[in-house]
Formats: C-alpha cells, structure tokens, sequence
C-alpha cells in the first residue's frame, strides 16, 4: 500500500520522499484501525524492474541472503519480486526499517519499490 512514487532509470532513489509516502500510509491505516500500534504483522513489500538487465533471481537471492521471505512472479511480461518480513511490528518505524532496507537492495539490483502490505500474521 502506497501512494504512486515513480523513478527514472539513473536517478538517485529518493528516501526522503519514500519515507513520507509511508508515513502517510502508515498513518492513514492507523486511523482506519486497519492494526493497532505494536501487533505482529507480515509486511510484504512489491517491487518492479525499472533498469536495463534487472535480474529478479539475483534480487531475490540478495533479499533473502538479508533476512527476508523473498519470490517473484512474471505479470505483463516483467518480473515483479515481493519480500516478506514475518512478524513486523505495526509502527512507523518496523515498517520503514524494512521498507528502507529491502529497497537499498532493490535499487543496487534494478527494481525500485511499487507498494506494500500486510496481513496480520496469525492470517499467514
């Protein structure tokens, strides 16, 4: 879940501005009561490729090499790659951590961020 935030191949990933979208995510689903401040979550992070060459295998690999659950899938013809963290915590700041450092991956492997969710994780 995030609002639309696009990059050019090149530019320098801007954190700064992710890190707003989420908070406003964070914040818009804390007001909805969507999880309560602290419950255990699966956080699934969704990304696209958005470089020439990006390898969803090597992402994969070097997301689960970090701690991640990690599988892609081909829609449209791309190679879309999802990373999972079990048992997040429901905050701005477990979210975020993640977020952050799955897509400093993701930006070293060609793909950038395209959203994210969760389930609470007795769902999953």
């Amino acid at each position: 879940m995030t609002r639309e935030h696009f990059h050019d191949e090149g530019e320098a990933w801007d954190f700064e501005q992710q890190r707003e979208d989420t908070d406003w995510m964070f914040r818009d689903l804390k007001g909805k009561k969507i999880a309560q401040p602290g419950q255990p979550i699966d956080l699934d992070i969704q990304f696209i490729p958005v470089a020439a060459g990006a390898n969803a295998d090597r992402f994969v690999d070097a997301l689960r090499r970090a701690g991640f659950e990690a599988g892609s899938w081909r829609e449209d013809g791309e190679d879309l790659v999802e990373a999972t963290a079990r048992r997040a915590e429901f905050s701005i700041r477990s979210i975020w951590g993640h977020e952050k450092r799955a897509t400093e991956i993701a930006v070293k492997h060609g793909f950038a961020p395209d959203g994210w969710g969760f389930s609470d994780d007795e769902d999953g």
